[in-house]
């Protein structure tokens, strides 16, 4: 990618599907099947390009965070509870 094509990403505050698949570790297929299942952030599509907004990146993943919690405090209660017996 160029450096002035990386600047204006950066500048419109814009991640490209590969950008996305970089920072979560991604294989192609692994990349392709979540965008497909839509288990990534709203994007936009244009042709083969999918787009996402930072904005939509960072709702996504504070919205994952949160059920991570919940899934952890319900596992620690189940943890205590069967502990009691």
């Amino acid at each position: 990618m160029s450096p002035r094509l990386q600047n204006f990403l950066l500048e419109k505050r814009i991640l490209l599907d590969t950008d996305w698949a970089e920072l979560n570790n991604w294989n192609k297929e692994t990349t392709k099947a979540k965008f497909a299942r839509r288990e990534v952030p709203k994007f936009i599509r244009v042709k083969s390009l999918k787009i996402i907004k930072y904005d939509d990146a960072e709702e996504f993943l504070l919205k994952q965070d949160t059920a991570q919690e919940k899934l952890g405090a319900k596992a620690a209660a189940a943890d205590l509870l069967s502990n009691t017996k």
